[in-house]
């Protein structure tokens, strides 16, 4: 094997697991949150999560959630969004997919590296994957799939 195949795999294993060790302990973040706020019965068959925080400009939140609106076409029972307001959440949303408020802005007190949206995968309210939108990034939560 050539040295660089080595390395080259070596680097690759060492990235993989320090990814998994992030979402390992956003996980064990993430369940104290929300058992502390939700009945986590609840949210058990929940595969994704979406969190809009209360700290990033109010625009672009509300281009988010139109975006999501746009995205999510019908009722998904799996899905589980995280805001401060209702105010600014769309009726239609509010039709398809489970939400919950945080007034308080809770969220931010715990250390998710959130984004102006945070879209996570989970499986057994574990993360099995991350995406978060900034205002640069935020066009991008068009290209979500959201798979049942």
């Amino acid at each position: 094997m050539k040295k660089a195949t080595l390395i080259t795999l070596i680097l690759g294993f060492i990235l993989f697991s320090c990814r998994n060790q992030e979402h390992k302990f956003q996980s064990k973040v993430l369940k104290t949150y929300l058992s502390k706020n939700y009945s986590i019965k609840d949210l058990e068959d929940k595969k994704y999560l979406i969190i809009i925080p209360a700290v990033h400009c109010k625009g672009c939140v509300i281009k988010g959630l139109r975006t999501l609106n746009q995205i999510i076409k019908k009722k998904r029972n799996n899905i589980l969004l995280i805001h401060y307001s209702n105010s600014k959440i769309p009726k239609s949303l509010e039709n398809k997919i489970d939400i919950r408020l945080d007034k308080k802005n809770e969220i931010s007190d715990y250390n998710l590296k959130l984004g102006s949206i945070s879209v996570f995968e989970l499986k057994n309210l574990k993360i099995k994957n991350a995406n978060h939108f900034i205002v640069s990034n935020l066009h991008e939560i068009k290209n979500l799939k959201f798979n049942i």
